[in-house]
């Protein structure tokens, strides 16, 4: 897959298809907050997580496909929405049904910050 678009929204789409395991959800999304703290686990997160996220979006924005936000800013934003949407997918009665969700959704809000929509 040539195509950095594409490459973006297929790693959105790993992440979310990780969370919606059952082992990933139970330990690392609903247990290591408890067993870390939040402070902690947040501080994981964001260095597995958040830093290739910013790199990843600096790339979509040097590439003109992202609107001209700092890097920085921009991956705050979608960090925060994938950890939540994270979040729903592991409280979720139906994981697989919030998963889906959550994938239209990630598309959706990818679309939003693009410089045209894609497709």
């Amino acid at each position: 897959m040539d195509d950095p678009w594409e490459q973006a929204v297929a790693g959105v789409e790993a992440f979310l298809d990780v969370c919606a395991e059952r082992e990933y959800r139970e330990i690392v999304l609903l247990q290591g907050p408890i067993a870390l703290g939040w402070r902690q686990w947040r501080e994981i997160d964001q260095r597995h997580l958040g830093e290739p996220l910013t790199s990843g979006l600096q790339s979509l924005i040097d590439a003109g496909l992202l609107q001209d936000h700092p890097a920085e800013l921009l991956a705050a934003a979608v960090y925060g929405s994938l950890t939540e949407i994270s979040l729903r997918i592991a409280d979720a009665d139906d994981p697989a049904a919030a998963r889906r969700q959550a994938g239209r959704l990630a598309r959706s809000l990818l679309a939003g910050i693009a410089v045209r929509p894609p497709g």
